[in-house]
């Protein structure tokens, strides 16, 4: 029997799930003004799409240690446009358990707690 790859997407309920439970790195790629209208999910790390390669690499003096090329990580932005960009370069610098949430507006509605920034 074949064995199937991960999915490259979490349904929201699934990605909240593991935000609590501390299964998963919840990444928001959206910009700061984004995060300042709407505040961003609780435990994510903001890490700025044009800022993200820096953050994921350990050789980069900007690198985030909460990356881990062990862990799982779970990616939203605005749209899911730009998480999906983001899990792939993600996964081209070697991470492998990279899923897209959506949407920010996915994370609320599958019952997602939100914090102001």
């Amino acid at each position: 029997m074949f064995r199937q790859p991960p999915s490259p997407y979490f349904r929201p309920e699934d990605a909240v799930h593991r935000a609590i439970s501390g299964g998963a790195l919840v990444v928001d790629v959206r910009e700061p003004d984004e995060l300042a209208r709407t505040g961003k999910a609780k435990g994510a790390l903001h890490i700025p799409m044009g800022r993200l390669r820096a953050a994921a690499n350990p050789r980069d003096p900007l690198f985030n240690p909460r990356f881990s090329y062990d862990g799982t990580m779970a990616l939203y932005c605005s749209s899911g446009g730009r998480a999906q960009n983001a899990r792939k370069m993600l996964q081209d610098m070697g991470y492998s358990d990279v899923h897209v949430i959506g949407s920010f507006d996915d994370w609320i509605s599958a019952g997602g707690t939100v914090v102001a920034t």
